[in-house]
């Protein structure tokens, strides 16, 4: 009896010792499952060219990619565990996020950022339960151009209407010489007449 309860133990000991191997084994293979989501989720991030960046329910930065770092003037690890309004410290930012965040809809703005001078961000929030995703880009270059593109056409406008007024000017003098003239030149014409015919009397 003895004998057959130590190999009942041995066996038990065996597979229990089997079990923690297999257990060991599929931890490990999802452990490394886990890293190579992981890789490829940010070479995924990092590779967009948009920045993202996850405001997490307390309001601090959770995560920023390598472009959205950059776009913010700063690093990585400067961003990450910051409060939203140290990062953008804007009105407009904060009016937006919030927006998202109460009517929990996607919200699109645009707003300035101050790096190393002004820069326009064009900004989509998606709120979620775990905060907030905040997608953003750089449209200075477009807020330049359409600057510009508007300059352009009030001054086409203004040098449209001193065409016009000019024009009108012009259509003024032309008729106030026409009737200027017309008077002498009835008389002249009348003398011209006269002449051509000189059997004829003037009227006296």
């Amino acid at each position: 009896a003895l004998q057959a309860e130590v190999q009942e133990r041995r066996r038990a000991e065996e597979l229990l010792l089997e079990l923690n191997e297999t257990l060991e084994r599929r931890v490990t293979e999802r452990t490394e499952a886990a890293l190579h989501a992981d890789r490829r989720l940010q070479a995924m991030m990092s590779s967009i060219t948009d920045g993202l960046l996850l405001v997490e329910g307390d309001d601090r930065i959770g995560y920023v990619n390598e472009q959205g770092a950059r776009l913010l003037g700063r690093s990585a690890g400067e961003l990450i565990g910051r409060h939203r309004t140290e990062v953008f410290g804007n009105d407009e930012f904060e009016t937006g996020f919030d927006h998202a965040l109460s009517g929990r809809e996607a919200v699109s703005f645009e707003a300035v950022v101050e790096v190393g001078g002004e820069r326009w961000l064009q900004c989509h929030c998606y709120p979620s339960p775990e905060g907030l995703s905040v997608y953003f880009h750089d449209i200075t270059d477009r807020r330049e151009l359409q600057v510009r593109r508007e300059q352009l056409l009030a001054a086409e406008q203004a040098a449209r209407s001193a065409a016009d007024h000019a024009a009108r000017a012009k259509e003024q003098f032309l008729a106030a010489i026409s009737h200027e003239l017309r008077t002498p030149l009835a008389a002249i014409i009348g003398w011209v007449n006269v002449l051509a015919h000189p059997g004829a009397q003037p009227a006296m």
